[in-house]
């Protein structure tokens, strides 16, 4: 007899919010808190009552600075070039197919046929296939590639595009050159499952490095090729470099020989994706650069999209009435069913809920707590009764292994409380 595993969890929200790596969280300007946050262990400090960002030197005493005022006084995050990058994009021209380069190089960039579009604050991506921008042949000496961008997180089973890659940088030489995508670094046993959000350099039809640090909403992206032999590449996010690499490669540096794009090229397999967010920051650096300079630029990113008036944490959405979330694969969907399960559900003594149904076919545990932070989870605060969660994932999680071990599965869907 077949054996299937399921797993059920249910959770009751609201969620205790996520710890984000190298940030303190906390209520006001750090300046004026007694005691003061210290930053020994972190650069970073957000204000979640406004959702600023304060930037410090690690050590003592703590000296907190507001990033959005930039490296001195009066200067514009959105306008000022990063030190020593070849290409910079703002993203803010606001129409037209030529984004500008502001590092002063003049690398500007070219809309492929399918273009992407403008809104007032960045570029927007519609996981279209081939809707991309084609990069200037400077793009090609990089050694250093940082991207500020809104990652779009997983919705609906009915409104999630189909895309086999969720591609942020490609090429147009049949995958021969470099290529980061976000999706497929899933345990030991390195094993493919769609719509896992987590950073993933391509390299000759190979991933050359990986990482199962899980990304949606926005983020600050930095790669940092390694120049071959033992010097290898690193990955960081928002200032930080990842906790751990499945593999990580030595040679995604190799001189390219075709051309870069940001969201998809017109060469298989990533011509068949797309990417579905946007960007706010691109930058292209000639040399490697020290984490002291990532944690730097990248809180320039940061201050420069806050200007926008654009969140860079997860906000809530205070609900006005009681909800009832499903969140979970097929089965919570209602795959071949009339009537999926969870609108049938009824509680006793209990106020009428509103029923939202996120059910995804096809969807693993782990690309759902990918998103979560930035799908379900703001929308469980209500003012007017309890909001509620039922969580059913786990059953394809197995389906998806290509080889791996159940133990393998199971610990890649391990995380922190």
């Amino acid at each position: 007899m077949k054996k299937v595993l399921l797993s059920v969890f249910l959770m009751l929200f609201p969620v205790t919010c996520l710890a984000q790596g190298g940030y303190i969280h906390g209520n006001g300007d750090p300046s004026t808190l007694n005691p003061a946050p210290n930053c020994g262990g972190s650069r970073f400090y957000i204000d979640d009552s406004t959702g600023k960002l304060y930037t410090a030197a690690q050590g003592s005493p703590c000296v907190w600075q507001d990033a959005s005022k930039g490296g001195g006084s009066g200067s514009n995050p959105s306008t000022t070039p990063l030190a020593g990058a070849t290409i910079d994009y703002n993203f803010l021209d606001g129409a037209g197919t030529t984004p500008t380069d502001i590092s002063g190089n003049g690398n500007n960039a070219t809309f492929t046929a399918i273009p992407p579009t403008w809104n007032t604050a960045g570029l927007v991506f519609s996981s279209v296939p081939t809707q991309g921008v084609a990069l200037p042949a400077a793009a090609n000496a990089g050694r250093t590639f940082m991207f500020g961008v809104y990652i779009n997180p997983l919705l609906f089973s009915a409104s999630q595009p189909a895309n086999a890659f969720v591609t942020l940088l490609s090429d147009n030489v049949a995958g021969a050159s470099l290529n980061v995508s976000l999706l497929r670094s899933v345990s030991a046993a390195n094993f493919d499952a769609n719509n896992i959000y987590s950073p993933t350099i391509f390299r000759s039809n190979t991933r050359v490095t990986t990482s199962q640090d899980l990304m949606s909403g926005f983020t600050v992206l930095a790669l940092v090729c390694g120049l071959g032999g033992g010097d290898k590449d690193h990955i960081y996010l928002k200032g930080v470099e990842v906790a751990a690499y499945t593999t990580q490669g030595t040679d995604c540096s190799t001189a390219f020989t075709g051309g870069l794009f940001l969201g998809s090229s017109t060469v298989s397999p990533w011509n068949q994706s797309g990417f579905n967010g946007t960007y706010y920051r691109f930058a292209v650096f000639p040399t490697q650069l020290t984490a002291a300079a990532i944690a730097k630029n990248t809180a320039t990113i940061i201050a420069d999209v806050q200007s926008r008036g654009v969140p860079t944490t997860p906000q809530d959405i205070i609900t006005t009435a009681p909800q009832l979330y499903g969140v979970g694969d097929s089965i919570t969907f209602g795959l071949g069913a009339t009537t999926p399960w969870i609108t049938l559900l009824s509680l006793t003594n209990q106020p009428a809920y509103n029923i939202t149904n996120y059910g995804i076919s096809g969807i693993t545990t782990k690309a759902t707590i990918g998103s979560e932070p930035n799908r379900v989870m703001p929308k469980c605060k209500s003012i007017a009764g309890p909001n509620i969660a039922t969580v059913m994932l786990g059953t394809n999680d197995f389906n998806s292994a290509f080889g791996a071990t159940q133990a393998q599965v199971l610990a890649s869907n391990i995380v922190p409380i």
